[in-house]
């Protein structure tokens, strides 16, 4: 993992979740966050609200990661 994705992402409160099993409650997540995709990056304000921008869905390099989660304030 690139240092820079680990710097801004200590911001963050991760929580990853494995969608590799078809199961009610994943499909059910997927549909709370949106997930059209694997893998996708959701983001949640401060206030509980899932934030429709930015979201990644998709591989994106370090620099680029790093600029969507600079964008979440």
């Amino acid at each position: 993992v690139a240092p820079s994705v680990v710097d801004e992402a200590s911001r963050f409160v991760n929580i990853k979740v494995d969608g590799t099993n078809e199961e009610e409650v994943i499909d059910t997540l997927y549909e709370r966050f949106g997930v059209l995709g694997l893998p996708t990056v959701a983001f949640v304000g401060s206030d509980g609200k899932i934030l429709e921008a930015p979201r990644v869905t998709g591989f994106l390099g370090p620099d680029r990661f790093v600029a969507e989660m600079k964008k979440v304030r």
